[in-house]
């Protein structure tokens, strides 16, 4: 019974390891894949900087910040709507000056280029191909199988 929570704790944590690279090789794939996809022209419909609001926390002294960007664009005569920045930057909080980069990028009613999947129209980025964040579940997930592998020795 005494090896039962070590043996629990490192499936818990290859378990989530494995689900994270498998996430971060997906999301490596796509953002590779959407250096070839066709773009066309759109229009940014909403652009603001979320800030963490958790006062529970130690966070409530150091906010996180994350861009928050909409744009529409219309493919064959459709219109669609986006929100992904980047392959690896949906949701991700930083610093205020990582978000205002963008919030300041891509203000509302700017012109952008949207690059779409020709196969699924309604998946789209506004800087495609691969970035340092889309590494980020992947290596996340790495660490996740390190540290369940050295917990046994715990």
């Amino acid at each position: 019974m005494n090896d039962f929570l070590p043996k629990l704790l490192q499936l818990l944590f290859i378990a989530i390891g494995l689900v994270a690279c498998i996430y971060g090789a997906r999301i490596l794939a796509r953002a590779s894949q959407s250096r070839s996809w066709p773009f066309t022209f759109g229009v940014i419909t909403v652009s603001r900087i979320a800030v963490t609001d958790d006062t529970s926390s130690s966070e409530a002294e150091n906010p996180s910040y994350c861009p928050k960007i909409q744009y529409s664009y219309e493919v064959n005569g459709r219109p669609h709507t986006g929100e992904l920045i980047a392959y690896g930057m949906k949701n991700f909080y930083g610093s205020e000056a990582y978000a205002e980069k963008y919030w300041q990028r891509y203000p509302v009613d700017k012109r952008v280029r949207v690059y779409y999947d020709p196969a699924r129209i309604s998946h789209s980025v506004l800087e495609p191909g691969v970035s340092v964040r889309s590494f980020t579940p992947l290596i996340l997930g790495l660490a996740c199988i390190v540290a369940g592998m050295f917990i046994r020795n715990w």
